[in-house]
């Protein structure tokens, strides 16, 4: 292949100029010298760059030509140094004419020093080498930068994520004062349903192990448990006689073995609180005061609570037999209980009431280890 004709060569470093319209061409003269930005690190104007010469034809035009290598004189040595005779001028014959001038001499060629060249290269590696370290930091420096981008996304995206948990925890705790507050409202306006269905059914009275019989007369029936116990009602102090839920499988002798309950209701209210008196009075009521056939059953007349009340109720009782109280009854459809005669009677509304009158089931069980029975 033919060398490439357009290629420059940088008469500083030596180096191929890759950028031909950023070099320095010298205009003095013949000279022609090319050099590249690195070597003549300087900024010039379009009309500085058409007069500007390098630096050995600034040196060749100086006064007395090209004294670049002209030994600096010394204190010590003054050999080098030519003193011009006065004595010679002075005394030169009369008469005679000055002397003819001899022509100047020609300014010697420039010659560039070795050392100086060696220097040059080696200043010329050496900021090759720092173009290969900046580029190398150059390139840290970027990758550094894209980390930290990346970094930054990141941190972003959890803090968005920490925003978003701390709102969601905020709202669940909202929402759990909330739940707190409706639970409130929910059990108070469940008492005060409770209270409600209670005083409804305060004209009531529900009898139990009343045997059940097909095609029985209950009207009848409660007529002859009246005259039994001895309270005064007629027929127009009954409103309505009933069996309380569903009927029940009936055996083979037409008796059922779980009778469904008898629910009465009074048409005052006076007239059902002496029948419930009078049922206390006559305790050892059964089935053969009422029906000669079939087994005797003993017979039960409570006032009807509610479904919540006779299951509270009913574990009332329980709780009060472990934790020995005496006492625990029902009237006008409320729940109390007594520890032992002369004490206060407690009104039972809720389960909170049961652990906090009784104990709870824990505590019970932990007693009953303590004193264990004989």
């Amino acid at each position: 292949m033919s060398p490439n004709t357009n290629t420059k060569i940088c008469s500083g470093c030596d180096e191929e100029i890759a950028d031909i319209k950023a070099m320095m061409l010298c205009k003095s003269g013949g000279c022609q010298k090319v050099f590249c930005n690195l070597c003549i690190p300087i900024k010039l104007s379009m009309a500085e760059k058409n007069v500007w010469s390098c630096p050995d034809c600034k040196a060749l035009s100086k006064r007395g030509g090209d004294n670049t290598s002209t030994p600096v004189r010394t204190l010590q040595s003054d050999s080098n140094v030519t003193i011009r005779n006065k004595n010679k001028t002075s005394q030169s014959k009369p008469g005679s004419g000055p002397e003819p001038s001899k022509p100047a001499a020609e300014p010697p060629k420039p010659q560039t020093p070795k050392r100086d060249l060696g220097d040059l290269a080696e200043l010329t590696s050496e900021i090759k080498l720092l173009r290969c370290d900046m580029s190398d930091l150059k390139s840290q420096i970027t990758s550094a930068l894209d980390s930290l981008a990346k970094c930054q996304t990141r941190m972003d995206e959890i803090t968005g994520k920490l925003t978003d948990t701390e709102r969601r925890l905020q709202a669940l705790e909202d929402q759990q004062s909330q739940n707190v507050r409706i639970k409130a409202t929910l059990q108070d306006l469940e008492n005060k349903y409770n209270i409600q269905a209670q005083l409804a059914l305060r004209n009531d009275v529900e009898i139990i192990g009343c045997p059940e019989i097909k095609n029985e007369n209950l009207h009848h029936t409660m007529m002859a448990i009246a005259t039994k116990i001895g309270a005064s009602v007629s027929d127009v102090d009954i409103d309505y006689v009933s069996r309380a839920g569903h009927k029940r499988k009936q055996s083979s002798n037409e008796f059922s073995q779980l009778p469904r309950p008898v629910i009465v209701r009074f048409a005052r209210r006076k007239v059902r609180d002496d029948f419930i008196a009078k049922s206390k009075i006559r305790r050892n009521l059964d089935t053969t005061d009422i029906i000669t056939e079939g087994t005797p059953q003993k017979i039960y007349i409570n006032e009807r609570l509610t479904r919540e009340n006779r299951q509270l109720f009913r574990i009332a009782r329980e709780r009060a037999a472990q934790a020995n109280f005496k006492y625990c009854w029902t009237r006008g459809g409320f729940i109390y209980a007594r520890k032992r005669d002369g004490a206060d009677a407690i009104n039972i509304i809720n389960q909170d009431c049961i652990d906090r009158v009784f104990g709870t089931e824990h505590q019970l069980g932990s007693a009953s280890k303590d004193f264990p029975e004989e």
